[in-house]
């Protein structure tokens, strides 16, 4: 909507986690190394965790994007964590297009085992991606970590990342995953961004966007901070708000007072910036419907704010529209009042052009009579002359 106003090629703060946008800090490519090392290196376990909107999955979808070129890699990239063991099991050959239809859990285990062997006889790496690993239930859990006995030797078959919120580092210190927890090799913890990378994130979205780096001022750029601490999914929230507010009232710098416009309006809708709790979910071995269950327990506490979102994004464009409508409004007033001023002067050249045009004839008038006064004293002249 406000891109060719600003002269985007593409919206620079989208909320979808797009690896083309993916802005490399000293912390992301500190996860994105490490990721690599336990990928290369043959590691069991890699554990990447981050606070909500850290920007975690962006990281995963850059790292696939690299690794899908590679012929020797087969990745499966899981995102849907309510599941139990045997759900969990049928879904991984599914993604590895291996047979599963009318399997049993056994039959699901030697079918990915002889997949690994295979796969690993042809030097090829077999990458496991869990994102939001911390929904996973316990015995979910515990699976995946049998799956990690299948190994070769000093060298594992299958390499497991999971990334999840800090929530999941605390399921990890459970007794019951302590054997899970002693086997993760690589860790890290992806901390929000510090203010400098946030100033550089925001003018290298621009960028990336093709449109000018410094659209937002030192000062709204300082507030946009304070507000989200650092968090990237904020700061597009904010910063893509900013330039709708922006086009609409036909402001081509961003500054404090934009910003400050956006974020009073998002506090007046309720909208919750706290982080997002999970709870341990527990799905028994033998129950296909508890996934279920667990994915419509997570979308009904999420609709509240769902639906506030929504409501403020509704508020916030009826606003956008109405001051368009008012700027609209304002030029048609100018235009208007121009063409008025057009019409007065036109009005008032016809009427000098009239009063030229009287005069003209009032004088070609006078003209014409005093050659005919002049004609018959001339001729009265010339009789009076001839008269004897």
């Amino acid at each position: 909507m406000y891109e060719d106003f600003y002269g985007f090629k593409t919206k620079p703060f989208q909320l979808l986690p797009d690896p083309r946008l993916f802005f490399k800090s000293k912390k992301h490519e500190a996860a994105l190394t490490y990721l690599e090392y336990g990928i290369y290196e043959r590691t069991g376990f890699v554990l990447i965790t981050g606070e909500v909107g850290t920007g975690k999955t962006t990281l995963l979808n850059y790292l696939l994007e690299s690794l899908r070129k590679r012929k020797d890699v087969q990745i499966a990239f899981l995102s849907q964590t309510y599941l139990t063991p045997e759900e969990f099991l049928r879904t991984l050959c599914q993604e590895f297009s291996l047979p599963h239809h009318g399997r049993t859990k056994p039959e699901l285990i030697e079918i990915f085992g002889n997949f690994l062997i295979r796969e690993y006889r042809l030097k090829r790496y077999v990458i496991l991606i869990i994102d939001e690993a911390q929904n996973l239930p316990f015995e979910t859990l515990e699976e995946i970590r049998m799956l990690s006995n299948l190994n070769a030797g000093a060298e594992h078959l299958l390499q497991i990342i999971l990334v999840g919120q800090p929530t999941l580092r605390q399921k990890l210190q459970k007794d019951t995953l302590r054997q899970l927890a002693q086997r993760i090799e690589v860790s890290y913890h992806l901390e929000p961004l510090d203010m400098e990378e946030t100033k550089e994130y925001i003018k290298f979205r621009l960028e990336k966007a093709g449109g000018p780096r410094d659209i937002f001022t030192e000062e709204a750029i300082e507030e946009i901070y304070n507000y989200s601490k650092g968090i990237p999914r904020l700061i597009n929230g904010v910063c893509n708000m900013c330039l709708v507010y922006g086009m609409a009232d036909d402001i081509k710098k961003i500054d404090k007072d934009v910003v400050m416009s956006v974020l009073k309006d998002r506090t007046d809708w309720g909208i919750s910036e706290g982080k997002e709790e999970t709870k341990d979910v527990h799905v028994p071995a033998q129950s296909g419907v508890n996934g279920i269950s667990g994915i419509l327990s997570s979308i009904d506490s999420k609709l509240d704010v769902i639906v506030r979102v929504a409501e403020f994004y509704k508020s916030a464009m009826e606003e956008v529209l109405e001051r368009i409508g008012k700027r609209e409004e304002e030029k048609q007033e100018k235009v208007t009042s121009s063409i008025n001023e057009q019409l007065n002067v036109e009005s008032i050249r016809k009427e000098n052009r009239r009063d030229s045009f009287s005069l003209t004839k009032v004088l070609l008038i006078v003209f014409f009579l005093a050659v005919v006064i002049f004609g018959l004293i001339y001729t009265l002249k010339l009789v009076w002359v001839s008269v004897p």
